[in-house]
């Protein structure tokens, strides 16, 4: 009996969903949530698993929930990218402070993170180095 339950353990503890430091760059993930104006959710397959990774985008930042502009910048980044599928590149750090993945995000040939800023939905986030920041620097201008 014993014996048995070790395996049974041991199988089950085998069946985990992976771990990724990052998904790969420049493949297609749908988004499957839009939580703000700066921040979705995409899934990525893994070993046969569907893993939820949150992704903040990078060199921008929007309105917290409550603050002016935060509906309207949520409504845009969903109208871009909501349900749809979207390419990840890295230009720094591979994840911020709360464990989320810092990148920009593409559909197609749309730069998301710098439609944000174009149309006012959101502001150059200065404060941490990316490969873009002299370019996000000039559009915020």
């Amino acid at each position: 009996m014993k014996a048995g339950l070790l395996a049974l353990l041991l199988v089950a503890g085998c069946a985990r969903p992976p771990i990724l430091d990052a998904p790969p760059a420049d493949t297609p993930y749908r988004v499957l949530r839009i939580i703000d104006g700066d921040t979705i959710v995409v899934g990525v397959p893994a070993q046969g698993y569907i893993l939820r990774q949150r992704v903040r985008l990078l060199g921008v930042d929007t309105p917290e929930r409550g603050e002016p502009g935060y509906a309207e910048a949520t409504e845009a980044l969903r109208r871009m990218v909501g349900g749809r599928q979207v390419r990840l590149r890295y230009g720094g750090r591979l994840r911020g402070r709360y464990g989320r993945l810092l990148a920009y995000v593409w559909v197609g040939a749309l730069d998301v993170n710098m439609r944000l800023v174009q149309t006012g939905h959101a502001r150059v986030e200065m404060r941490f180095r990316h490969t873009r920041r002299e370019e996000f620097a000039e559009a915020g201008k």
